[in-house]
């Protein structure tokens, strides 16, 4: 069976009923979130062994957590508890012309982000397990950036697979110098084998502006960092695509039409589908068409967790989606 760690932080989603403005409710729906949580939660569906690294409250707000992420069939013995805060965020469900709207809260005092990862059992979270995974948002401060490049030298050093999702977000970390979190991800993509980015991750972390094509300044991100495999995807008139680039070239999914539930994780979904390519016989083409159909259902998924099956993601491939399944 295949094994996957993920190192992440894990987050309370806070959102208000239907579609209301933070303004109009008087109630929140909850629920445990996180890049991590939500591709291992996939990947657990997927029949794969799913464990995440992270530092939860020791209160009963991080021991819900806990549940939470046994619940979705990941494992929680890596599971550390210190300190008394969860980073949360809160969602206002747009509609139609009215964006959807997110306010994070407490990230950079949570548990996860004060912890001491200084002691970190290598053996324990590394031995036999196939991939790790690390996503560029857990670089909270220096503290949880120091603690995921550790363990993708690591995990390098005994030839297991790195997984990175860029993510790169500026906005996030307003005290912090772009130079800075650029030389971050420089250090996390050199050690990195299958990466998730699209051209603007590509256009900010490297000099390509005199590329033309999408295409050629990806695959110049990629062959600069010297990644095996690079994931992304491109949206036009709500329809999404998948891609991947390696060593056979750049492969294109089709385009598939997106029907909107909840847009929050669903790149996540995309992701999912394309690691679990990765570890099993799916040729260049097979693997972006998976990995973007699986992407367009999680956009029909309540909440940031990837929870259907191969089955589901194959009828979208084929476009074989039945209206009832008895």
């Amino acid at each position: 069976m295949t094994k996957i760690v993920a190192f992440g932080e894990v987050m309370l989603r806070l959102m208000p009923e239907g579609h209301k403005e933070l303004t109009q409710t008087h109630h929140l729906n909850a629920m445990y979130t996180g890049t991590g949580v939500n591709i291992l939660a996939g990947l657990y569906q997927l029949g794969y062994q799913a464990a995440l690294l992270t530092c939860l409250p020791d209160n009963r707000v991080g021991f819900a957590a806990a549940s939470s992420l046994r619940a979705l069939g990941i494992h929680d013995d890596l599971v550390f508890y210190e300190g008394n805060h969860l980073g949360a965020y809160f969602l206002e469900m747009g509609f139609g012309s009215r964006s959807s709207k997110v306010t994070y809260m407490n990230r950079t005092h949570s548990s996860f982000a004060l912890a001491d990862y200084s002691n970190l059992d290598y053996d324990s979270i590394l031995n036999g397990i196939d991939a790790l995974h690390v996503c560029g948002i857990a670089f909270i401060n220096d503290t949880t950036f120091d603690a995921a490049l550790n363990l993708a030298l690591e995990a390098r050093r005994r030839s297991i697979e790195v997984i990175f999702d860029c993510n790169f977000r500026p906005s996030l970390w307003d005290d912090r110098k772009l130079a800075d979190s650029q030389a971050m991800y420089d250090a996390m993509l050199a050690q990195a084998t299958i990466v998730f980015a699209g051209i603007q991750d590509a256009t900010k972390l490297t000099s390509i502006k005199e590329i033309k094509s999408n295409a050629e300044a990806l695959s110049h991100f990629r062959n600069h960092y010297g990644i095996k495999t690079l994931f992304g995807t491109n949206r036009s008139d709500n329809r999404l695509q998948g891609f991947m680039i390696n060593d056979n070239g750049y492969t294109e999914s089709k385009w598939y039409t997106l029907d909107v539930l909840d847009r929050i994780g669903a790149g996540d979904g995309f992701a999912t589908g394309a690691i679990y390519t990765q570890f099993e016989t799916y040729s260049d083409k097979d693997a972006v068409e998976f990995a973007c159909a699986a992407g367009v259902l999680a956009h029909t998924i309540h909440g940031d967790s990837f929870i259907l099956s191969k089955s589901d993601i194959e009828n979208v491939v084929n476009n074989t989606i039945p209206d009832v399944i008895r």
